[in-house]
């Protein structure tokens, strides 16, 4: 029995470490453009409805255990300055599930014209993780040390975002999983992301037609940083199409198609990277209500 719990204990250390390469580098795409609020809180109340946002993010290439991500986004503005938005997510890869859920509150702070604002946002998490029982037993037994991990109970956390922006101009901070940046605090010594810096500029090209390059660096507790780079090309609220490079060697393109004013459709491709496991897909669906 000692044996195999530390082969359990094993399996659980090396679940982790992939379930967060899931997590943290091959997924949501649609952050970079299409649902902001996905990267920071502070983004909240940021379009001119209500919105509400599905993805569906997979690899390419389906296998039992595939890196799965699944993910709901709603937030609206309130009052003269307020915002508030919720996010539901599901991640699964392998033989470890986590689920999260996530509240935030925004405020804009106006500076003058040209729609000047500084935005402050924080969210308060909630996140549950556990194995599936029925591929860890041993003659039909659950290891302890399986059971232990699956009893934990919800766990709680937080991020804050604050966002500088004009017409044309955004730049963004986020600092995520809070606990993570007192030690005596944290749950665990996982490799979390920490800390996203975004930064995008909005150039007319033609009638209706907008080129936004963008930069972005993530920041993790124990993986190397993560640099992302590219440009979106929208023909007003019609049509848009973008391509990223970022430093882990993966390369993303997306495709987005507005159905009037009642939705958008949204695909992305990426490439393989040195940390996640091969090439993804990422279905979103964005909506707008009145």
């Amino acid at each position: 029995m000692k044996k195999l719990s530390l082969l359990t204990g094993l399996f659980l250390l090396l679940a982790w470490q992939q379930g967060m390469a899931q997590q943290y580098f091959s997924n949501t795409i649609s952050s970079y453009f299409r649902d902001t609020y996905l990267s920071n809180p502070a983004f909240a109340g940021t379009h001119d409805k209500a919105f509400l946002y599905g993805l569906l993010n997979r690899s390419w290439i389906g296998f039992d255990g595939a890196p799965t991500l699944i993910t709901f986004t709603g937030d609206t503005r309130f009052g003269a300055h307020s915002a508030a938005g919720v996010q539901l997510s599901s991640d699964k890869t392998g033989q470890l599930q986590r689920s999260s859920l996530k509240l935030s509150y925004a405020y804009a702070i106006p500076l003058g014209g040209n729609n000047e604002y500084i935005r402050l946002g924080f969210s308060g998490t909630t996140y549950h993780e556990q194995l599936d029982n029925s591929a860890l037993t041993d003659g039909g037994v659950i290891d302890p040390a399986v059971k232990a991990f699956n009893d934990q109970s919800w766990h709680f956390d937080g991020d804050f975002g604050a966002i500088y922006e004009n017409n044309r101009f955004n730049f963004s901070i986020t600092a995520f999983n809070l606990s993570k940046w007192f030690p005596h605090l944290a749950h665990q010594p996982t490799d979390l992301q920490t800390f996203q810096v975004f930064t995008s500029y909005k150039f007319p090209v033609g009638d209706d037609l907008t080129l936004q390059p963008l930069a972005s660096a993530r920041f993790f507790t124990n993986t190397d940083w993560l640099f992302t780079g590219g440009g979106q090309l929208s023909y007003g609220k019609v049509f848009h199409v973008s391509a990223m490079w970022q430093n882990n060697k993966s390369f993303i393109a997306g495709a987005s198609v507005g159905l009037g004013t009642f939705a958008e459709v949204n695909f992305f491709y990426g490439s393989g990277s040195r940390q996640s496991y091969g090439k993804q897909y990422e279905i979103g669906l964005g909506v707008p209500i009145k």
